[in-house]
C-alpha cells in the first residue's frame, strides 16, 4: 500500500504529540479491466488523537480515481479510522499509476483536540490497470456453407460478454488444439486454398485498447472440394410463375462436367431471411407443385418447376441442384 501523510500544524492538548493521518488504500492493486474490484477502499488512520463523532464526510472525500470506480461516502469505523469505500468495476487500461485526489486539508474539527487543519503531504496512487479477458467466442459453424475447391468460409460468431471487440479468424490444416499464433483476418472467409485438403478454422475476440485477445475456438473439419470434381451449373431463367390461383411453368438449363450420361438430379429448397440466412425446406414451398431434373445428356439437364408464385413476402426461396452427389450453387427462385 502506498501512503500518504497528513500532519497538523499543533500539538495535541493531552499528549503533546501533532496528531498524524497516515492515508492508504486496499484492494487497489493489480486492477484489470472488466473484473471488478473487492473489499477496496481508502483509509485515514489517525495517530495522536482521536476523530470527532460524528465526522463530516465530505471532509474526507475521495476523487479522481480510474474510469468505472466511485468513491463512497467516508464513514468513522473507528476513532482512529475513517473509511471510504470504492467500488466498480475499471472500464480502461492503462500502462500508469493514477494519483487519487485527497482533500486540500482536513479540518481541525475532524479530530478531537486539533486547533488547525491537517495537510496532505504526499499523494496515493493505485495500481496500473491491465487489460480484461477478452470476450467468449462460439465455436464457428460451418452449417451449410458449402467449400470450394479454392475457398472455405464459417458462419458469423456471437461474442460474449459484449466488449466492444470484434471477432477475428485464422486457418489451420492440422488437427491440433493449439491455436495459431499468427495470419489473424477479420474475414471468416478463406480464399487461395488447396483442393481436397482438410482445414479448420479458428475465431477469437481481437484483442483492442482495452482487452486482450480471446480464447480461440476451433470449427470441425472443412475439407476443400477435389480439383477435378464434377461440376453442376444452374443458368438462367426462363419464363415466370404467376400468382395463385393460376399456375406457369420455368425452366433452367444445367450445365454439367464429369457427370455421365443418364444421371438425374434432386432439388432441395432453401428459404432465405437477411443475408445469408438459408434455411433448408422439407418440402417445396406453398404454390410449386412439381419440380424435376431431367437426365443429364450431353453435359446438359433442364430444372423444371410448375406452379404458381410462392405468396410470402417475408421470405425468398432459393434451391441448389444435385447430381451423383455434386451440388450446385444456390439459385434464387
Amino acid at each position: 500500500m502506498i501512503a500518504a501523510l497528513l500532519m497538523a500544524g499543533c500539538k495535541d492538548k493531552d499528549k503533546g504529540e501533532a496528531p498524524v493521518i497516515t492515508v492508504t488504500t486496499t484492494g487497489l492493486n493489480d486492477l484489470q479491466v472488466g473484473q471488478a474490484v473487492s473489499g477496496a477502499s481508502v483509509l485515514y488512520t489517525l495517530t495522536n488523537g482521536t476523530y470527532a463523532d460524528p465526522i463530516t464526510a465530505s471532509d474526507f472525500a475521495v476523487t479522481g480515481l480510474p474510469d468505472g470506480l466511485t468513491a463512497g461516502g467516508a464513514t468513522r469505523t473507528s476513532g482512529a479510522v475513517v473509511t471510504v469505500p470504492v467500488t466498480g468495476t475499471p472500464t480502461a487500461a492503462g500502462a500508469g499509476t493514477t494519483t487519487i485526489t485527497l482533500p486540500a486539508s482536513i479540518p481541525a474539527n475532524q479530530i478531537e483536540g486539533a486547533s488547525s487543519a491537517i495537510t496532505p503531504t504526499v499523494s496515493v496512487t493505485v495500481s496500473a490497470i491491465a487489460k480484461g479477458e477478452g470476450a467468449a467466442v462460439s465455436v464457428p459453424d460451418i452449417g451449410r456453407l458449402r467449400p470450394a475447391r479454392d475457398r472455405i468460409s464459417v458462419g458469423s460468431v456471437t461474442l460474449t460478454p459484449e466488449t466492444g471487440q470484434e471477432a477475428e479468424y485464422a486457418i489451420t490444416t492440422s488437427e491440433s488444439t493449439t491455436a495459431p499464433t499468427a495470419d489473424w483476418q477479420s474475414s471468416p472467409i478463406f480464399s487461395g486454398l488447396t483442393a481436397a485438403t482438410t482445414y479448420y478454422v479458428w475465431a477469437r475476440s481481437e484483442a483492442n485498447d482495452d482487452y486482450n485477445a480471446g480464447e480461440a475456438k476451433r470449427s470441425a473439419a472443412i475439407t476443400t472440394r477435389p480439383a477435378a470434381a464434377p461440376t453442376v451449373t444452374v443458368g438462367a431463367k426462363s419464363g415466370s410463375l404467376p400468382a395463385s390461383p393460376a399456375t406457369g411453368t420455368i425452366t433452367y438449363p444445367v450445365t454439367t462436367t464429369g457427370i455421365a450420361n443418364g444421371q438425374t438430379g434432386t432439388i432441395t429448397w432453401y428459404t432465405q431471411r437477411g443475408i445469408g440466412r438459408f434455411a433448408e425446406m422439407a418440402t417445396a414451398p406453398t404454390g410449386i407443385t412439381d419440380a424435376t431434373v431431367s437426365a443429364v445428356s450431353g453435359n446438359a439437364a433442364t430444372v423444371t418447376i410448375k406452379g404458381s408464385q410462392p405468396g410470402s413476402i417475408l421470405m425468398t426461396y432459393h434451391f441448389i441442384v444435385t447430381i451423383a452427389d455434386t451440388d450446385s450453387d444456390m439459385v434464387a427462385l
